[in-house]
């Protein structure tokens, strides 16, 4: 029996983060191949139980980034060390990892450990990097043999029958991979469909978890794909602007077998636009408002919600909404691709607060084309709209996208840049008009310091914190009298 490794790649634990990243996809992927006979294991390198919970500021996501790639060339972190050894014990005939560029350095690096520990293992890429760059990829890093372009639940297990096989023959037939022929030329095959029906993929097996005690955050998609175009946005160049759902009982199973298995009533949907098709999600909503105890939160467009439908969301449970609102006048919403002005969102977010639903804004500040003004202007409008959360990020362009392409002719991005310093918090490069990187990375602290105090003010946590600042200074100073007391008594304190 061939035994299968499916790892998630380390990114978040490296800035000491502690937020659930599963690759939702993955779980399907584990339980289809574990249905085919094979030993299938899961591992979230990037999910430490110490630090679950943990999140940072955003001035210090900024100033940390510089750990990443850090990280990447310390050969005895301890990440690395904990991947070497759950590689080694579970002793893979193949391996597959996942990757969104963000994380693509660190998956060179594990296929690099991975030939290292087991010359002979098939490693396999897949996830957005890969379908973009498959060719490019293979090319470069002889540590990849195989490459996925899209959704990977019907081909991956296709290419590891193969794989298992040893038929070489078989390849060319497999849509939707890349691989190397014998002359070391890369062939990347016919594009496969979408699929069609989504309750066909079955539902996550934790056994096969090598992660102990391991929290995936009850995340879960209705649907997949988005029917808009937002210039900065990756969907399309997967799942094109088809949106395929899920039946709404396939949806209600998930969510009762999550709940079991976590304990928490609590769940995250990730879908690009929750209420993209209002009839469908009229009738999701009356199941989940049968569901006990249920609350969840969404994302979605300001444009896509009315008060009718964010009366039933509150009543099914919604506890928040989040928002991308990007930038905060009419020209930047434009050339981001949000076909929405500023009126309408201060319109429609007014609906929300009438429904007493908690709602998060998603910012973006670096966009090509912007300018220094049209930052403040952001700044200014998210104070005006007044979140229960401000999410603020550092444009970096995806492969794929419209901005991408257009960067690409531009000359200032290319397939073969420095992917490790790729992130949302990364000021490595600028595109604001007239200004220079230095000037940007001083005017992002200075916003990232804007959204960290406005997110402290919102919460309450000032308060509670000054109130915590002076009870240390309080038992601070009973430690010292009480030392300087005893000082000629003993040698030993209780600190």
């Amino acid at each position: 029996m061939k035994k299968i490794l499916l790892i998630n790649p380390p990114y978040n634990r490296f800035l000491s983060i502690g937020i659930p990243t599963y690759p939702i996809t993955f779980g399907a992927l584990g339980s289809i191949l574990k249905e085919r006979g094979y030993q299938v294991g899961i591992y979230d390198s990037d999910f430490d139980p110490a630090l679950v919970g943990r999140r940072l500021g955003y001035r210090d996501r900024l100033l940390e980034q510089h750990k990443i790639p850090e990280a990447l060339h310390n050969p005895d972190h301890p990440v690395w060390l904990e991947i070497k050894r759950i590689i080694h014990e579970f002793h893979p005939d193949i391996v597959g990892i996942t990757a969104m560029t963000s994380k693509f350095s660190m998956a060179t690096k594990i296929a690099a450990m991975t030939k290292e520990l087991f010359p002979e293992a098939a490693v396999l890429v897949g996830g957005f990097h890969a379908t973009m760059f498959a060719k490019n990829i293979l090319e470069n890093d002889r540590n990849f043999d195989y490459a996925m372009l899209g959704e990977g639940e019907r081909t991956t297990p296709e290419l590891i029958d193969a794989i298992t096989r040893n038929d070489n023959c078989a390849l060319p037939e497999i849509r939707g991979i890349a691989f190397r022929r014998e002359d070391g030329t890369v062939c990347v095959t016919e594009k496969r469909e979408l699929i069609a029906d989504l309750d066909e993929l079955p539902l996550v097996d934790f056994s096969m978890f090598l992660n102990p005690g391991y929290l995936p955050g009850n995340n879960l998609l209705t649907s997949r794909g988005c029917p808009f175009s937002c210039t900065f946005c990756g969907a399309k160049a997967i799942w094109t602007n088809r949106v395929r759902r899920r039946s709404i009982e396939k949806v209600v199973e998930e969510i009762q077998m999550l709940t079991k298995h976590s304990g928490s009533h609590f769940v995250n949907f990730w879908d690009d636009s929750f209420t993209a098709n209002r009839k469908y999600t009229l009738e999701l909503l009356a199941a989940l408002k049968q569901i006990p105890e249920l609350t969840f939160a969404c994302i979605t467009r300001l444009d896509l919600i009315d008060e009718e439908l964010l009366c039933r969301m509150k009543e099914a449970g919604c506890v928040n909404i989040f928002f991308g609102i990007e930038s905060g006048n009419d020209r930047m919403l434009g050339i981001v691709g949000k076909r929405i002005t500023t009126a309408r969102i201060e319109e429609q977010i007014a609906l929300v607060r009438k429904a007493q639903i908690e709602w998060g804004g998603f910012f973006i500040m670096n966009y090509p084309g912007e300018r220094r003004q049209d930052i403040f202007d952001m700044l200014a409008f998210m104070e005006k709209l007044r979140p229960n959360t401000a999410e603020v990020n550092v444009f970096s362009p995806l492969p794929g996208t419209p901005i991408w392409d257009q960067l690409v002719a531009e000359g200032t991005v290319s397939p073969e840049m420095d992917f490790s310093k790729y992130s949302q918090s990364s000021l490595e490069r600028c595109f604001v008009e007239g200004m220079t990187l230095p000037e940007l990375q001083k005017l992002a602290l200075r916003v990232a310091d804007q959204f960290d105090q406005y997110n402290w003010r919102r919460s309450g946590l000032p308060f509670l914190r000054r109130i915590r600042l002076r009870i240390g200074r309080l038992r601070l100073r009973s430690h010292l009298a009480k030392l300087f007391s005893r000082q000629n008594e003993s040698k030993h304190h209780d600190r």
